[in-house]
């Protein structure tokens, strides 16, 4: 399967201001994203466990659950903890940055966002997760061939020992 093969990564958009929405989706679905949006943090929530995008990009500052607090709850959930979340918001001070990776995320960008940046960042978080996840799998691959090899030994040595016997 080629590329161009593959379905849309999905992105969940979660801010409340209909303007950057309405910008972020255009941008992200001209470079081929299927994007999702939400308007409030128990509305993103249940996006994301019911849609299980490839990346958020999260406000901090939604009306109902901040996104640190939504941030927390997705981390905690095993059905959305893998997905990579972005913030994008205005908060600039050092101790909003460190709390956002403290609660788990990867990325931080500051509004008002460039575009270029966005895509940039966007694109490596989901190559990242891309590699990742082939390498949890070469990994299972390797622990059953292993574990396959570790039985068939096993099958060896007692097949000698029992000949060694007669």
């Amino acid at each position: 399967m080629s590329a161009t093969d593959m379905p849309p990564q999905t992105i969940l958009i979660v801010d409340d201001e209909p303007a950057n929405l309405r910008m972020m989706v255009e941008h992200l679905e001209v470079h081929g994203f299927r994007v999702l949006v939400s308007q409030d943090g128990i509305s993103g929530l249940r996006r994301a466990r019911y849609a299980r995008p490839d990346l958020i990009l999260l406000d901090a500052i939604l009306p109902d659950l901040n996104g640190f607090e939504l941030c927390r709850q997705l981390k905690a959930d095993a059905s959305t903890s893998a997905i990579p979340v972005i913030f994008m918001t205005i908060l600039t001070i050092p101790e909003d940055k460190v709390k956002a990776f403290a609660v788990g995320g990867v990325d931080y960008i500051t509004k008002p966002v460039q575009w270029e940046e966005v895509l940039a960042r966007v694109t490596t978080h989901l190559r990242i997760c891309a590699l990742t996840h082939k390498l949890q799998q070469a990994n299972y691959a390797l622990e059953k061939k292993m574990s396959e090899h570790a039985a068939e030994m096993e099958r060896m040595q007692q097949l000698l020992q029992s000949r060694l016997q007669k």
